[in-house]
């Protein structure tokens, strides 16, 4: 067995920045908290939640005060799609509380979750597609046009999905999944095609989340890669780093 060798590792390129202004401002007001403890039945635990664990799990967020709450990924599964009716079917979102449900950028997915959704007043549709150069070579097969169409179709969907349900009020967000494992430029392309639906605007987008669910680098880092997209978009922009743990 060979010797590791941790030089044929490259680090992560340093992204240049002539000014920082943003990371020496403080905070001088309370952020939104959102909750993420219900997406587990895609990517987080060995072993998901059932539709009763969902159910007290919900009911103690919304005890605690959370008023955005993520609720999981209502087309991976047929637990976590009931979990969804039974919170619009039973009543069970207070008027003051955002649910949101998240979703790759696929055809039936789309469709799937916005049905798991008839029904309730107010919601955030969160879509997404891996954007990074080697899934989408090796995985898509695909140039970069054809990822950046994956996510401009998304977005249509999106729109379409939506003017089914006029009775509810919707609010949509878009991230380029593992994104600093994408080439900036790039992301910056993705995000700039989803915004260009203006169709899509009308009808709420929100805005864009810069997902990492895998970070390689420093959290610095990460900031630094972050600030050259910050004055990109008019739609807000938030960044959510999720170290993934092997269970």
């Amino acid at each position: 067995m060979k010797p590791f060798d941790h030089n044929k590792y490259r680090p992560t390129p340093a992204v240049p920045l002539a000014s920082r202004q943003w990371p020496g401002r403080a905070i001088e007001r309370a952020p939104k908290w959102a909750s993420v403890d219900l997406r587990d039945g895609n990517q987080a635990l060995l072993e998901p939640m059932n539709v009763g664990q969902k159910k007290r799990h919900w009911n103690l967020l919304v005890k605690l005060g959370l008023k955005e709450i993520e609720i999981g990924f209502p087309s991976a599964s047929q637990p976590d799609y009931d979990f969804v009716r039974w919170l619009i079917d039973e009543d069970r979102i207070p008027r003051d509380v955002t649910v949101q449900a998240l979703v790759q950028a696929r055809d039936e997915l789309i469709a799937r979750t916005f049905e798991s959704l008839k029904g309730v007043r107010r919601a955030i549709v969160h879509v997404y597609n891996s954007t990074p150069t080697v899934q989408r070579e090796q995985v898509f097969g695909n140039g970069r046009e054809g990822i950046t169409a994956i996510a401009r179709h998304g977005a249509e969907l999106l729109r379409r999905e939506a003017e089914k349900y006029p009775e509810t009020e919707w609010v949509f967000q878009y991230s380029p999944e593992s994104f600093s494992s994408t080439k900036m430029d790039h992301a910056v392309e993705v995000c700039e095609a989803v915004l260009d639906d203006k169709r899509l605007h009308r009808v709420g987008l929100d805005y864009h989340e810069w997902a990492e669910v895998q970070e390689h680098d420093t959290l610095e880092a990460f900031a630094r890669t972050i600030q050259p997209v910050i004055s990109m978009s008019a739609a807000r922009l938030v960044s959510t780093c999720m170290p993934r743990r092997n269970l």
